[in-house]
């Protein structure tokens, strides 16, 4: 996946992107950091892909994490490990 948009919703229904990414390359073992520029509270989370080398049908994720900056700048996880969610459309 090369390209995708995050997404996030209270209701299921009505989505809001939070954040766009283009143009990313993996590499075995390194982990990347994403940032959401305007951060908020909802009870859904989705991956968009828009982009993907390879398989047109299937993406893997091995590991999400969400973080959030401390008040003292430090950053926390808030929820360390992604449960992954399937809708059928």
């Amino acid at each position: 996946m090369t390209e995708w948009t995050l997404q996030a919703s209270n209701d299921d229904a009505t989505w809001t992107v939070m954040d766009t990414q283009t143009g990313i390359t993996w590499t075995n073992y390194v982990y990347k950091y994403f940032t959401i520029t305007s951060p908020a509270s909802y009870r859904y989370w989705k991956i968009v892909p828009t982009a993907n080398t390879g398989s047109t049908t299937r993406i893997s994720i091995n590991k999400i994490r969400f973080f959030e900056t401390a008040p003292d700048n430090t950053s926390i996880i808030i929820d360390q490990y992604f449960t992954p969610y399937y809708r059928k459309k």
